[in-house]
């Protein structure tokens, strides 16, 4: 197949050659001439063989969502070859995130900030909240869901929730989240002296109604 890249113009346009070559590696593509390249057949071959094939395609198969789910199957990483209107996809980005949360930092960014879209990319992993708009870094039910499977994810939350009691509280366990935490809230998770039974510091009101209860 590498033999192709020697090949003239001519033979490298004959799909019957391109297609034997790419049968034995998808990386043959990247040889074709601009006819088997449009080829949608011969690309999906291609891509079948290999995900990287994607980047020889021509533009309009870059971009077409039956190659790119072909891809999607062997990496998320093709993404980064496809059409911007495959990127614009939101059930295409809804197949990539829930194979690899990290698949977000390539969807439009129109879906980075499409709720649905991120809350299955933070399922799958926590860490993809630092590719969601800044609006769902502040989500709150958001953030509390990414930092209770992995308390790192604080690292990108909007700045107000690392003040957030209950917040604070789902990342105690883990020293290198609590170095994000507000000041005095960090000092109180450090010592462990906070309400459990309300996962969040224990405040004055809530002694006082304790206290109250016990009278």
């Amino acid at each position: 197949w590498e033999a192709l890249q020697y090949a003239s113009r001519s033979l490298r346009s004959d799909r019957a050659l391109v297609r034997a070559a790419v049968r034995q590696d998808g990386m043959a593509l990247q040889w074709a001439g601009p006819v088997p390249r449009a080829d949608r057949k011969l690309v999906l071959q291609a891509v079948h063989r290999t995900w990287r094939a994607l980047q020889f395609a021509a533009p309009e198969l870059r971009a077409d969502r039956g190659v790119l789910r072909r891809a999607l199957r062997q990496d998320v990483e093709c993404l980064r070859c496809a059409g911007a209107a495959v990127l614009m996809d939101k059930a295409l980005l809804l197949i990539a995130v829930q194979r690899s949360g990290s698949a977000l930092q390539h969807a439009a960014p129109l879906l980075q900030a499409d709720r649905e879209l991120v809350k299955a990319a933070t399922r799958q992993d926590p860490m993809a909240l630092q590719f969601a708009a800044p609006e769902l870094q502040a989500d709150r039910d958001l953030v509390l869901s990414a930092v209770r499977q992995n308390p790192k994810a604080l690292a990108f939350a909007a700045p107000s929730l690392k003040g957030d009691r209950q917040i604070v509280a789902a990342v105690q366990g883990d020293a290198e989240a609590l170095r994000l935490v507000r000041g005095d809230l960090r000092d109180g998770a450090e010592s462990g002296h906070w309400d459990s039974s309300f996962d969040v510091f224990p405040s004055l009101d809530s002694w006082h109604d304790r206290l109250r209860g016990n009278l």
